[in-house]
């Protein structure tokens, strides 16, 4: 026998079938087998985890991921292991070596003593410790091979403890054999495989976790039962019982989702007693959800279901509707409704009807949709997320596992009042591949099947056109199509001929989505205005939608406003879509939902893709543009509280009325289109005049610092509602402008600042940050330049430690960075630029030639001492990196060699972001033997996450003559590069 055999033996043998950590697979096994035995699994254990030498160090750090008392039981078991086969050395050290982990570093901080901590370094330490923990989870590519640890000889070496171990296992012979002997051995069983017993050992482990979650669930229930009786004993109303009833409905429903065959009797008799308690109540368990009989049967027709109440909402559930078979998932069915709003379920169950009617057309589309999202998300999936699909010839997963792994599906309708027509209609799966959001397709439900009609007047309903354009013809529309190769959809081009562009009255549209309603204000639409390309005309739209592809996938055709969630609005356009399964379809695009400007910098070869992207993340508005019309409306109002009008109407003795009879500041209220909830106190601090705001503080009934805080929460951007307040404020709360990035162009704001002496050196925020890091963190080099003018400490710190050269590594503080240094920011040329080095060419010759969504790609990997704050917390000597660089683009993206980490630099184009590498990093050192330049795919670089693009050996001597010159410090001076980050 050796330890390998009996190691075997030990993982077949079913001893332990669970999967939680090694510790309590040690507490299972010393139940059950002699301590020799369980020595010798230990110090396999440690053995494996120390493959190559023994790195005491990083098994500590990395290895022992049990917490607490746990993981200190394991470190004593295995130091006893250790010295038990005759390695004392080792077991000695395993005790005093201490954890360098990130994880152990938070529970240190934890405890108390933070001092002397750098979170910063921290979390860079944290990034690099995944990456070296997990390489294929943090993307770590790199082709270097990871230094060896170094051998301590302090202990035992690793073939040393291996023969200690061997010797130990043919002392303990008779022991082990012992153990065999008392369960048995698998692998002498007639017919036995590894892969048979491998299979069975799951199915034991699967049986193991489904007994333990049913016991819970057998608690859980009892334990609701239990509460139900005793709280009804007492008298509790049913309406406060609702959310205890929720509880045990979901508590039911779960449970009934095991097999009968693999239920366990105690989970079957809990079921039984539910089941008799809820038939015992019906009226609290199922509710009528309106008292209408005919609805009532429509209902049923789907099959049973679930009522829940709240607010003014109605929810109806079912956990297996009738006639919503589909071969590849299952669906549940949820109804949302008004309370005792018989019209707004009437209208619901036609749209659910019809659904039901062409519900494998539907179903089929669904499906679509399913494998688009997954196909956009596949490129950028690891190798072990697609562990579980079938892959095909070019190693993308199959279509029918990508559907195995698609989830369950829920259809949801929601109708949201009688005088509004529209039901949102959308399907929720809970797609395997990206299970913190799931995957929401929302639908439209087509009661008519009817042309579009050609009559744009009636396209256009009640919605009246002023401010249009310069009267058009068919043939100055047919010209504008020419111009830029587009085909208008037939509504839209009788509108441009009847009006060309203008502004719409009614111009309000109600976009809702998953329960929210967003209102969005139709500006105008766009003119063609022939030669004039002026802001606002269709010809500017056009080069803008030009940047996202050839031929355009849309066209804008409207400028839009809709409310941020911070109280501003936030620049949208309509676009009418002009290609792909979307085409004629009218849809809102705000580039900021990728927390981006439309005027972002990128790779051309990239526009494409990203356009695909911005276009499928865009929600749609109507299904046509004549449809648009149909949904056009007034602006809805909302009814003010009393209090707010007697804000409006600046009513101070009426609002002091309102707080005697027993108002409240705190109580809140959000208008239409508002998202933020605001109190009182923040209606008085934007709304209210600055002579009630004064009385109601001679009243005592508003602090001014109520109103200094409120107005940092809600309006920092308006500088001007802060100078209005200034004169109510104490002069210790005049620095709270700074909070706005507004202040820096507001000369008179900053006068007043500076007259009053204002201390610039102030903490203005609860992170304890004065006006200077503020000024940096927004780029804005004048206000940098204002402050340092009026005293302010470049080195002034925050709570954290952190002065303003931290905000000025990178993003827009980094223009600020020579100002902080003292040194003039637009330093000139020194020294002779030399002529582009003939590489330079050759590669914007080589990208020029590629077809489009193509880039040429030229990578090297690099190392240089530590420069920025991050660079110094990552290493004590020297970085690593691999720069990409694509000739087409304007950027250098790096790489860090040996973790996850990725960052960007920026110059102004090519060539010359070529050199804003050595701009970064003055002393750094090419790898020459690692440059690379590939043809490469973008559409296929967003699809499979390891593509790497088709190797240009040709290009290799170009691409190294190109980055000779570019890493050149003095070149770079000579040419006045200046690097954007």
């Amino acid at each position: 026998m050796n330890r390998t055999d009996y190691i075997e033996w030990c993982d077949l043998a079913g001893l332990y079938v669970k999967n939680v950590s090694h510790a309590d697979r040690y507490r299972t096994y010393s139940e059950k087998i002699s301590l020799s035995g369980l020595n010798v699994v230990v110090v396999s254990d440690f053995l494996d985890d120390n493959s190559s030498v023994i790195d005491l160090q990083n098994w500590r750090s990395y290895s022992i991921y049990e917490m607490g008392d746990e993981g200190k039981a394991r470190i004593e078991l295995t130091a006893r292991a250790l010295e038990a086969i005759g390695a004392p050395r080792v077991a000695a050290k395993i005790r005093i070596t201490k954890s360098n982990s990130p994880m152990d570093m938070l529970m240190k901080l934890g405890g108390g003593n933070a001092e002397g901590f750098d979170l910063g370094e921290m979390l860079s330490g944290f990034r690099e410790n995944v990456a070296k923990a997990f390489p294929e989870i943090a993307g770590h590519t790199s082709n270097k091979a990871e230094p060896a640890a170094s051998i301590d000889a302090e202990i035992e070496p690793r073939e040393q403890i291996e023969h200690l171990l061997e010797q130990y296992v043919a002392k303990q012979a008779a022991e082990l054999q012992a153990d065999i002997e008392k369960y048995g051995d698998p692998r002498t069983a007639p017919g036995f495989t590894l892969a048979g017993r491998q299979a069975e050992l799951e199915r034991l482990g699967q049986q193991y976790y489904s007994r333990e979650r049913q016991l819970r669930e057998v608690d859980d229930l009892r334990m609701y039962l239990q509460t139900f009786e005793r709280r009804m004993a007492d008298g509790v109303r049913p309406e406060k019982l609702a959310k205890l009833r929720r509880m045990l409905l979901d508590g039911v429903e779960e449970s009934r989702r095991t097999s009968e065959g693999d239920m366990i009797p105690e989970l079957r008799e809990v079921l039984d007693e539910a089941n008799r308690f809820i038939d015992a109540h019906p009226d609290l368990f199922r509710p009528k959800p309106i008292n209408d009989k005919k609805l009532l049967k429509r209902l049923a027709a789907f099959g049973d279901y679930r009522v829940d109440s709240q607010d003014d909402l109605v929810d109806l559930t079912w956990a297996k509707p009738q006639g919503l078979d589909c071969s590849w998932t299952t669906f549940s069915l949820q109804i949302t409704f008004p309370k005792r709003q018989a019209k707004s379920l009437g209208s619901v169950l036609e749209v659910a009807d019809r659904m039901v009617k062409r519900f494998p057309q539907q179903c089929d589309q669904w499906c679509e949709g399913v494998l688009e999202h997954f196909r956009q998300r596949e490129g950028q999936l690891d190798d072990w997320e697609l562990e579980d699909y079938e892959l095909d010839e070019d190693d993308a997963a199959t279509n029918e596992s990508i559907l195995k792994h698609a989830g369950d599906g829920t259809i949801r309708l929601q109708a949201y009042d009688e005088a509004d027509s529209d039901i949102d209609t959308s399907v929720y799966f809970s797609v395997e591949w990206d299970e913190e959001h799931g995957l929401e397709i929302e639908w439209e439900d087509e009661p008519i099947e009817a042309e579009e009609p050609n009559d744009v007047a009636f396209l256009l309903g009640k919605v009246a056109i002023s401010d249009a354009g310069p009267a058009l013809n068919d043939g100055d529309i047919g010209r504008f199509e020419k111009q830029y190769g587009l085909q208008l959809p037939e509504d839209y081009r009788q509108f441009l001929q009847l009006h060309n562009g203008g502004k719409p009255e009614p111009g309000h549209l109600a976009l809702k989505g998953q329960g929210v309603t967003t209102p969005i204000d139709i500006q105008r639409f766009y003119s063609v205005l022939g030669s004039d390309t002026a802001a606002g005309s269709l010809e500017a739209a056009v080069a803008s939608a030009q940047r996202y592809g050839s031929p355009l996938p849309f066209l804008p055709i409207a400028r839009a406003g809709m409310p941020g969630p911070a109280g501003a609005d936030i620049e949208s356009e309509l676009i009418l879509v002009l290609a792909g399964k979307k085409k004629g379809q009218v849809a809102l695009l705000y580039p900021q939902m990728f927390g981006m400007s439309a005027l972002e910098p990128m790779s051309a070869a990239v526009m494409p893709q990203f356009g695909e992207m911005l276009l499928s993340s865009s929600p749609k508005v109507a299904k046509s543009f004549g449809d648009l019309f149909s949904r056009l409306k007034a602006r809805p109002t909302k009814k003010l509280p009393n209090w707010l009008a007697l804000i409006q109407q600046d009513d101070t003795a009426g609002f002091s009325a309102w707080l005697k009879a027993g108002g409240k500041l705190s109580e809140t209220f959000s208008d239409y289109g508002d998202y933020r909830l605001m109190s009182v106190i923040e209606y008085l601090m934007r709304d209210a005049s600055i002579e009630m705001l004064r009385e109601l503080i001679r009243l005592k009934v508003v602090k001014p610092k109520q109103l200094c805080a409120s107005w940092e929460r809600f309006e920092p951007w308006n500088i001007a509602r802060f100078a209005e307040l200034i004169q109510l404020l104490p002069k210790e709360l005049w620095s709270r402008a700074f909070v706005s990035s507004a202040v820096w162009s507001d000369s008179t704001m900053l006068a007043k600042l500076a007259e009053a002496r204002v201390d610039v050196n102030a903490s203005v925020n609860d992170e304890g940050m004065p006006p200077i890091h503020l000024a940096v963190q927004c780029g804005s080099k004048g206000g940098v330049r204002w402050l340092i003018e009026h005293g302010a400490d470049v080195h002034k710190q925050d709570r954290y430690r952190r002065d303003a050269f931290i905000w000025a590594e990178n993003g827009p503080g980094f223009e600020c960075l020579p100002l902080l240094q003292g040194r003039n920011e637009e330093q000139a040329p020194t020294g002779n630029a030399s002529p582009d080095a003939w590489g330079i060419a050759a590669l914007s010759q080589a990208a020029a030639e590629l077809p489009d969504g193509h880039g040429l790609m030229v990578s090297i990997q690099i190392k240089s001492p530590p420069v920025t704050r991050i660079e110094k917390a990552y290493y004590n000597e020297t970085c690593h990196y691999r720069l990409s660089i694509d000739v087409r683009g304007d950027k250098v993206t790096f790489n860090d060699m040996n973790s996850a980490r990725q960052d960007y630099l920026y110059a102004a184009g090519w060539p010359t972001f070529l050199f804003s590498p050595i701009l970064q990093w003055p002393e750094l050192t090419p790898l020459w033997e690692t440059i690379e330049v590939r043809d490469f795919d973008w559409s296929k670089a967003m699809k499979k996450r390891n593509y790497e693009g088709e190797l240009c050996k040709e290009l290799v001597d170009a691409a190294r003559s190109a980055l000779e010159q570019a890493f050149g410090a003095e070149e770079a001076a000579a040419r006045g590069i200046r690097l954007r980050k």
